[in-house]
């Protein structure tokens, strides 16, 4: 991508995000494009204009979330269509980039991907998702979610052994099965946790040892603070 395109679709995305530290603000969308740039500096198996549209759909992944209570995703794939009709009509690609922007929210669900434009999707959906991981997903979990939901989860006889069952085997969980499910900070941070290697699983060869290594780096992060967490939530009923 040309430098006078990446200037100017940064200063359009400014204009629908704000600074605030939140799920969807600008600060998440710039750590998902840090997380982009290591994918891309680690030279990958993808062409010149899969990473342009990459970078473009990263940009602009959650421009609607701030605008409507509708499903962000495909608010922020019709924001972004009607900028292609005007200012950003020079963009390439756009329909890999409206999928995969629209689509952000469920991904490929571990299918392999047909097209560069599901490979679109399928990286997009990693890179979103990077910043659900590890202390940095801890502090928005926490920042975002305590006031609204409890420390422990109700019915939780045996919790212990159903964490570790998760941590151990997080391919037996998926977002289907939790996605309605999460009523606690602490099924918050299994579900982001083990959703890990549902998203991972459809471009796990394009991915080099540098970005592979940032993951576990934050997966070791987030299941410390779990069982820590699990642990505090057990002797509070204890006591």
């Amino acid at each position: 991508m040309k430098d006078r395109l990446r200037a100017k679709i940064w200063q359009v995305v400014e204009r629908y995000l704000t600074e605030e530290e939140t799920i969807h603000g600008l600060p998440h969308t710039r750590r998902a494009y840090s997380s982009f740039n290591l994918f891309r500096n680690s030279n990958p198996l993808v062409s010149n204009e899969l990473l342009d549209a990459l970078e473009c759909a990263i940009v602009f992944h959650d421009v609607g979330y701030t605008i409507s209570e509708e499903n962000h995703a495909v608010r922020s794939a019709k924001i972004l269509n009607e900028l292609f009709q005007n200012e950003l009509s020079d963009v390439q690609h756009q329909e890999w980039i409206l999928y995969a922007i629209a689509n952000h929210s469920t991904g490929l669900g571990g299918h392999e991907p047909r097209d560069e434009k599901d490979l679109c999707l399928a990286l997009l959906v990693v890179f979103d998702h990077m910043d659900s991981i590890g202390a940095i997903g801890i502090y928005r979990i926490i920042k975002d979610w305590s006031s609204r939901i409890p420390l422990i989860p109700k019915g939780t006889d045996s919790l212990e052994e159903k964490v570790k069952y998760y941590l151990d085997y997080p391919e037996k969980i998926t977002r289907e099965q939790m996605i309605m499910k999460k009523n606690s900070i602490l099924e918050f941070l299994i579900f982001d946790y083990c959703v890990t290697s549902e998203i991972l699983s459809p471009v796990r060869s394009l991915l080099k040892s540098a970005l592979k290594e940032e993951i576990q780096r934050r997966l070791e992060v987030m299941r410390d603070f779990i069982e820590d967490l699990c642990r505090i939530a057990i002797l509070g009923r204890k006591s």
